[in-house]
C-alpha cells in the first residue's frame, strides 16, 4: 500500500483501508510453543503460560497481586461519603477513547456535530437535585493541584467541540 502525503491524508479526514495480508490469517501466537513447549519455552520463570507469578507477588503491591483478580477501585459505586459525588461517563459505543473521533465514522453517529448525551445518564437529575447551576465549580483532592471542573449540562463534549471544529452553540 502506498500512503498519501501526510497533508493530503490529514485534509481528507478519512480512514485508510489497509489491504488484507493473507499471511496474517495464518499467524498463530506462540505457535512454536504450542507445537513443542519443551524446545520453545516462553520467557517466564516456568517457561509456560503463568496465571500466578511469584515474582510479581513478591513485590507486595496491594494493587497488583500475583494473580489476576478484581480489585475495587478507590472510587466505586456506593463508597462515597455523604455530600461527595462521583463522575461517571458513558463509553462511546462507536470508538475507543479518542481514536476515530475525527474520522468519517463520527459523521455517522454524531448529533449536530456532538457526542450524543442523555441528560438522565449524564447525572443532570442529580445536579438539579443538588441545585447546581451551569458553571458550578467542582473540586477534587484526587485531581492534583488545582484539580477543578465545572458542571455543564451537556457534559464536556459540548465545550470541547463547539469552540473550533464544530459549528453551533
Amino acid at each position: 500500500m502506498t500512503l498519501p502525503p501526510f497533508a493530503a491524508f490529514w485534509q481528507a479526514n478519512r480512514l485508510l483501508e489497509m489491504p488484507e495480508n493473507p499471511a496474517n490469517a495464518q499467524f498463530v501466537r506462540f505457535a512454536d510453543f504450542r507445537r513443542d513447549p519443551d524446545n520453545h519455552p516462553l520467557k517466564t520463570a516456568s517457561g509456560k503460560i503463568e496465571i500466578y507469578s511469584a515474582r510479581i507477588a513478591s513485590y507486595g503491591y496491594a494493587d497488583c497481586p500475583g494473580h489476576p483478580m478484581w480489585l475495587v477501585p478507590d472510587e466505586w459505586h456506593g463508597n462515597a461519603d455523604a455530600g461527595q459525588v462521583q463522575l461517571l461517563s458513558a463509553h462511546p459505543a462507536h470508538r475507543l477513547h479518542s481514536q476515530l473521533n475525527y474520522s468519517s465514522l463520527r459523521e455517522w453517529y454524531a448529533v449536530a456535530g456532538r457526542e450524543p448525551v442523555d441528560d438522565s445518564s449524564a447525572g443532570c437529575d442529580n445536579a438539579r437535585n443538588r441545585r447546581w447551576r451551569y458553571g458550578t465549580r467542582l473540586e477534587s483532592s484526587r485531581a492534583g493541584p488545582g484539580g477543578r471542573g465545572r458542571y455543564r449540562r451537556n457534559s464536556a463534549w459540548r465545550d470541547l467541540y463547539s469552540r473550533r471544529r464544530m459549528a453551533g452553540p
